[in-house]
């Protein structure tokens, strides 16, 4: 017959005890996260429900526009048509945005829509040339008054950035503040 001592129990309900509580946070924090997950998707379905909502509006008036953030975020989504001139040398590129887990840029270009007046047009993404950072594609040009057609939408998402001020074409970032100095237009 083999007893045990009242030391080792203690231990062994020690143990126990440790076990306990260690599954008890762990089941906690599963669901915790279960929790996280069932939020995020109601954003994700609260936003679509948005876009599809606004999407189906008549287009914004050009004279319409907005002039603020706040204005503009009120809203995001609508469809909008422009009449405007591209200042393709204004072109920005926005450096390490993916498409299909390939890196590339968002291209960026602001539309003169009126004297002093422009509008910050993303007209799609760019693979990247790995062998020349700088190397771009060319614009296709398109010299006169355009008509652009889209939908109001957020700036791109910011990435995290090394260093100072972001200057030249090519950035990680777009700064509308800073950018609307730089052109002397208001964006």
């Amino acid at each position: 017959m083999l007893s045990r001592g009242p030391s080792e129990l203690r231990s062994g309900g020690r143990r126990r005890a440790v076990v306990l509580v260690a599954a008890v946070l762990a089941a906690t924090l599963t669901a915790r996260l279960g929790w996280w997950q069932l939020d995020r998707a109601q954003q994700k379905l609260d936003l679509q429900a948005r876009i599809t909502e606004r999407g189906g509006l008549a287009p914004l008036p050009q004279a319409d526009l907005p002039r603020s953030e706040g204005d503009a975020a009120a809203q995001h989504y609508r469809p909008v048509q422009l009449r405007g001139r591209w200042l393709d040398d204004k072109t920005l590129y926005l450096d390490n945005r993916q498409m299909n887990a390939r890196q590339g840029f968002f291209v960026v270009t602001p539309l003169l829509i009126a004297p002093g007046d422009a509008v910050l047009v993303q007209r799609g993404w760019m693979p990247r040339d790995f062998n020349d950072r700088l190397k771009l594609q060319p614009l296709p040009a398109q010299p006169g008054t355009v008509l652009v057609e889209g939908r109001l939408a957020p700036p791109p998402a910011k990435l995290f950035e090394m260093g100072g001020v972001a200057q030249g074409s090519i950035r990680q970032n777009l700064d509308a503040a800073l950018l609307s100095r730089e052109l002397g237009l208001a964006l």
